[in-house]
């Protein structure tokens, strides 16, 4: 009896000393691109989105370069081989505490580099290839306006649709670049006064 109660005395000390870190293991909504590396009319090399995936896959039609119907996506057997070829000897990085595209591309480059996918001296021109422009259909045509998306993406993104024409002038809009203010609370009390 005496062991017993000598043990249990000592399992709470050792379990406020360790603590383990939560997970978060809710899904949570994901929207991919695929851009292919392309050389365009003048020679040069740009990334082309030409499909994306948020609950269905929509691929750009090359006739009209516009979006697809959303459908569902299938995979072949091989396609799932290859997955788990790249998994287990790729570069896969998750849970990065970058948040900029050249940062990530960084730390990518840094991983095939030592995982062997890539030699040493091809670093540059491989960050380089993976820093280059990248387009989206329509963006020669619709000159300053955001992008068009599908009916079944954007209530995918947004959730309940909501028929209110009103313009919030204190919520940006979607495709507008994010100007770091001096002082955030100045655009706070802005938008009250409106409201």
């Amino acid at each position: 009896i005496t062991r017993t109660s000598k043990k249990l005395a000592s399992t709470p000390s050792v379990k406020k000393k360790k603590k383990k870190k939560k997970l978060d293991r809710k899904p949570h909504e994901v929207f991919v691109e695929l851009n292919e590396l392309v050389v365009d009319k003048n020679q040069e090399m740009h990334w082309r989105e030409t499909a994306r995936w948020i609950k269905f896959e929509e691929d750009v039609e090359e006739d009209t370069a516009r979006w697809g119907k959303p459908h569902v996506a299938s995979l072949s057997f091989r396609s799932l081989l290859e997955l788990r070829k790249t998994i287990a000897h790729g570069a896969v990085l998750l849970d990065l505490e970058q948040t900029t595209l050249p940062g990530i591309a960084h730390l990518m480059v840094e991983t095939m580099i030592i995982s062997d996918q890539i030699r040493a001296e091809d670093r540059a021109n491989v960050l380089r290839a993976l820093l280059l422009k990248h387009s989206h259909p329509n963006d020669e045509k619709e000159g300053f306006f955001p992008r068009n998306h599908s009916s079944s993406s954007m209530n995918s993104i947004v959730g309940n649709h909501h028929h209110n024409h009103t313009i919030d002038t204190c919520v940006p809009l979607m495709g507008e670049e994010r100007i770091e203010m001096a002082d955030p609370k100045a655009n706070e009390t802005e938008c009250k006064e409106k409201n």
